[in-house]
């Protein structure tokens, strides 16, 4: 009795004490900076909005597809469907594991990749870089990961042909990092003017 008593004393002085400096760091990004340092350090929590948002965007379409799609598709004109399909592998169904461990070193990779391309967000950023196509494209990964983690593959619902031609089923985060992916190579090809 005396041990619990004595832990959640404890616990409630350093949740009291992390509560202080949250609020105290907030106080300070906010109020106490000049204007150029309070740019900065809003970039980042700018950055981690629009990652967030985009993931949301894609995962509020995907659970509408799973709800109407599940068992049917609907045809929206004459070369546009939505039909739902889990993709376990990456881009088009490439890599697709055929074993439990597959899919666990295939989403470990996935993981290993976000984390350096973060870094690399973070390095743009420090420079003082453009970063709109890196987050076009983590946001895209990101919200492509959740469904790996909650669905067992990702949740695939538009597809795109005509005739007997079909282009692969994607989503909308397919969407974001294919043109966070052309932004990129532009971007690599452009000096800061473009």
């Amino acid at each position: 009795m005396q041990f619990e008593q004595k832990f959640l004393r404890n616990l409630h002085r350093m949740a009291s004490h992390c509560v202080h400096k949250l609020f105290f760091i907030t106080t300070y990004i906010f109020f106490e900076r000049d204007e150029m340092e309070q740019r900065k350090c809003r970039q980042p929590m700018i950055a981690v909005g629009v990652v967030v948002l985009l993931s949301f965007i894609d995962q509020v379409s995907k659970y509408y597809a799973r709800l109407w799609l599940e068992g049917s598709d609907f045809e929206v004109t004459s070369f546009l469907k939505c039909t739902l399909l889990y993709n376990k592998g990456i881009s088009w169904s490439l890599l697709t594991p055929t074993t439990a461990n597959g899919e666990y070193a295939l989403m470990f990779g996935i993981v290993v990749l976000l984390m350096i391309y973060i870094l690399h967000l973070a390095n743009e950023m420090r420079r003082g870089r453009t970063v709109f196509p890196e987050l076009l494209i983590i946001g895209g990964a990101t919200s492509n990961l959740i469904d790996r983690f909650m669905h067992g593959g990702v949740v695939d619902f538009i597809m795109v042909y005509y005739q007997q031609y079909q282009f692969p089923v994607f989503n909308f985060a397919d969407v974001f990092i294919f043109i966070g992916f052309l932004l990129f190579v532009r971007k690599g090809f452009c000096n800061e003017s473009c």
